[in-house]
């Protein structure tokens, strides 16, 4: 996210990859190269994939402003990841997810006596943090934001 050049980059470069092994070895487009090279990572053995040249010139004018929307969203991106590492891992039996009333909503992640014992108001809406509950966070995804 330090880089939002790269992260462009490799964002298109997954979608291509997605749409790689979408193709059905029968299609003529199977054995097309898609324009992508494998970098080998760092001391951390991370790879990623990215574009050949030819083909980040075919895509600069989406990479350009994919970077900036990028660059501009940071925090949202990271906030989006955060919370979705929560909801995938379980939480510890005396922890809870609470979320307010504002659109979008809050979340914050409190010990469970906490919410009980005492009224979590928000700074914005003035509503107190309620639990969210597993079916409650499939509904979440459908607000509009």
């Amino acid at each position: 996210m330090t880089t939002p050049d790269q992260a462009a980059e490799t964002v298109l470069a997954n979608m291509l990859l997605e749409v790689m092994y979408s193709i059905s070895r029968f299609s003529p487009w199977y054995k097309k190269p898609l324009g992508l090279r494998l970098i080998r990572g760092d001391a951390a053995a991370r790879s990623r994939w990215a574009l050949s040249p030819d083909t980040y010139q075919q895509w600069q004018g989406l990479l350009e402003p994919l970077s900036v929307a990028i660059k501009s969203n940071v925090c949202l991106i990271l906030a989006a990841d955060l919370v979705d590492d929560l909801v995938e891992k379980s939480l510890p039996p005396d922890r809870v997810m609470a979320t307010c009333q504002c659109v979008p909503s809050r979340l914050i992640l409190v010990k469970r006596a906490v919410l009980v014992g005492a009224d979590i108001v928000c700074d914005t809406c003035r509503q107190p943090f309620r639990p969210v509950e597993a079916a409650d966070a499939g509904n979440r995804d459908s607000r509009p934001v």
